[in-house]
Order: structure tokens, then C-alpha cells, then sequence
């Protein structure tokens, strides 16, 4: 989930450079927001349905040493 949440600071980071760094109108930059805020609620809404509906997948199980207990 750090990935998702790094990749949704870089898309956002992007956002903004673009807007600070071009002479687009107000109108274009406050859509370019909007646009930006409502894919990533979307793509939080699916993240959070499928950990609702129990879709992740499982974790790997961890490496147990076997004789670790026997020493």
C-alpha cells in the first residue's frame, strides 16, 4: 500500500508542477485538479471494495526454520 500512496503523491506532485508551471486558464487548471482528485477517490473506492469483499490476496506464508527449534 507505500507504493500506491507514493505513486498517488508523484500523480499529484505532477498535477500541481503543471499547474504552477503553465499559463493555462483558471478554468483549466481547476479541472485538471478536479480530474486529478476524482481518479485517485476512485481508485481509493476500489482498493477499499475489494478489501471489504476479503479479494486480497493471501500474504506469503513466512520461512520457518525447521531446525532452529531442535538445537
Amino acid at each position: 500500500m507505500k507504493a500506491l500512496r507514493r505513486l498517488d503523491l508523484a500523480v499529484l506532485g505532477t498535477v500541481w508542477m503543471l499547474c504552477v508551471l503553465t499559463d493555462w486558464s483558471t478554468g483549466a487548471k481547476v479541472a485538471l485538479n478536479v480530474a486529478a482528485v476524482a481518479l485517485l477517490c476512485a481508485k481509493e473506492a476500489a482498493v477499499h471494495r475489494r478489501l471489504v469483499r476479503g479479494q486480497v490476496p493471501a500474504p506469503s506464508p513466512r520461512l520457518t526454520l525447521v531446525g532452529a527449534a531442535a538445537g
